[in-house]
């Protein structure tokens, strides 16, 4: 019988514990409007699809994210250089 009872007031602290939780206020949170405009990259979003695909068991090659672990091919690296050296240095025209 102890143990039925304190099983029972500990029950009740829990829910009283729980109770006061949620009647505390919880404050707003004020987002700059700049923060609202930011979007989720489209390398984000290809990545969360191959994730999606592979948990439906597709046979998905991703390579979209991440980092090889072989170095790039000779002509690679001599098409870099030059590119470096033209000034031909942004991701967007």
């Amino acid at each position: 019988h102890q143990s039925s009872s304190s099983s029972s007031s500990s029950s009740s602290t829990e829910e009283v514990a729980q109770a006061q939780v949620q009647e505390e206020e919880i404050p707003s949170i004020q987002v700059n409007e700049l923060v609202k405009k930011v979007r989720v990259s489209k390398t984000v979003e290809v990545f969360s699809l191959v994730k999606q695909m592979q948990a439906e068991g597709q046979d998905v090659t991703s390579l979209c994210v991440g980092e090889p672990d072989f170095p790039p091919p000779d002509a690679v690296l001599d098409a870099m250089r030059d590119a470096i050296g033209r000034g031909d240095t942004k991701y967007t025209a």
